[in-house]
């Protein structure tokens, strides 16, 4: 395995956000029982397994299997291989952790946008309590308790200063694409800008009035009885033109479409007009 080089705000933000996942893990995760303090049990969740994972390589956590096997550190690997993976994790006081992942003579195999990434998705979806660290692409005023895991981050040329909060840089995007859902897929925003368009092309064929009892319609009432009622009560809608395989033009009502998510834009595009 090649180790890993890092500069010195690489280093903190390693240290960083190893303490970030050890303070999230612990306020997430119930002390596992006939344990002595301070070991969690993952549950085999795996936000919550791989972030005791990444810890355990990092050489900041102790792995168990129960009271009788416990203190296990990375170089029971094998151990952990032959056995199955432990449920059980304790992690060092914040204070121990920067001293060793801050140690200049430190070395690690793991990746840090694996570390990072691991992070985003423990702190962006399971954060407790409070807030979680926001993983959008507007300015964000994250929750105290992340101030200094977001310093270096920002140290480190992820994340800058901006309107008294913060912006992700576009550093962090390949490390947010695996984290997160949506959000940070630039195909996937030019889909959704494509479908809005489409939205108001196929609006923009409706007569007002009609567009008015459709509006207070979609107000009014879920998506799928918005379905039904152009279906039963705006019969004769026609919205758009489809070539038929004669190559005779066709018209085709909303109600009819097979495009479930162009359906679904238009309705939402009508309950916030």
């Amino acid at each position: 395995m090649t180790l890993v080089s890092l500069t010195l705000p690489e280093r903190r933000l390693l240290a960083e956000i190893a303490v970030g996942i050890a303070r999230l893990l612990r306020d997430i995760l119930p002390q596992a029982e006939g344990m002595e303090s301070g070991y969690v049990r993952h549950y085999y969740e795996s936000a919550f397994e791989n972030s005791c994972d990444v810890l355990w390589k990092l050489g900041v956590a102790c792995a168990a299997y129960g009271p009788a096997c416990k203190g296990l550190s990375v170089d029971d690997e094998a151990l952990a291989q032959q056995k199955g993976w432990p449920p059980f994790f304790c992690f060092p006081p914040a204070e121990e952790i920067r001293s060793t992942l801050g140690d200049p003579s430190y070395e690690t195999v793991v990746e840090l946008e694996e570390i990072l990434v691991t992070y985003l998705v423990l702190a962006g979806s399971y954060g407790a309590p409070g807030p979680q660290l926001p993983t959008i692409r507007e300015v964000f005023y994250p929750h105290q308790s992340f101030l200094r895991e977001i310093d270096a981050l920002a140290a480190a040329g992820y994340a800058r200063s901006d309107s008294g909060g913060f912006l992700w840089t576009e550093k962090i995007v390949p490390a947010m694409r695996r984290a997160c859902d949506s959000g940070w897929n630039d195909d996937e925003e030019a889909a959704d800008q494509t479908l809005k368009q489409e939205c108001e092309t196929q609006l923009a064929l409706v007569p007002e009035l009609t567009k008015a009892r459709l509006a207070k319609a979609a107000k009014g009432t879920s998506f799928i009885n918005f379905s039904i009622l152009l279906r039963d009560e705006f019969d004769g809608l026609f919205l758009t033109k489809f070539p038929d395989e004669s190559g005779q033009e066709r018209k085709e009502r909303l109600g009819d479409m097979f495009d479930v998510i162009l359906l679904s834009t238009i309705y939402e595009h009508l309950r916030s007009g």
